[in-house]
């Protein structure tokens, strides 16, 4: 048996970690931040130097989709939509999956973390 739950799980005022482990706990979250990630940890050093704060979940969410799109503008041309459909881009806080959803293009890319040894692990 495995728990299922959105990111907003993890904002619960009473959290039981030992019923989380054996319910195998599994998180699904469009913002994840992975504190090892060499990446990640140069990001906030230099978001804090240049404004004397720590990111905030929008900043690192702007970064990222700014980058992204630049990229692919750059790599592509300005019809890069073709291009970028179907593919795997890894950024800081997710990762960027256009998909054609019938109605429009739409990122599918989601984290899953798994809640073991009373941490949470993302999954690839």
């Amino acid at each position: 048996l495995h728990l299922v739950a959105f990111d907003e799980f993890l904002n619960l005022k009473t959290t039981d970690y030992t019923f989380w482990e054996k319910m195998r706990v599994h998180i699904l979250a469009s913002y994840y931040l992975q504190d090892s990630c060499e990446y990640v940890s140069n990001f906030r050093i230099l978001y804090k130097q240049r404004f004397l704060a720590d990111p905030s979940e929008f900043a690192v969410r702007g970064f990222d989709q700014m980058l992204f799109f630049g990229l692919a503008m750059a790599s592509f041309g300005p019809d890069f939509t073709a291009s970028v459909l179907n593919k795997n881009f890894e950024f800081l806080h997710n990762g960027f999956k256009w998909n054609f959803s019938g109605r429009g293009i739409e990122n599918t890319s989601v984290n899953i973390m798994k809640f073991e040894s009373f941490r949470l692990h993302k999954l690839p």
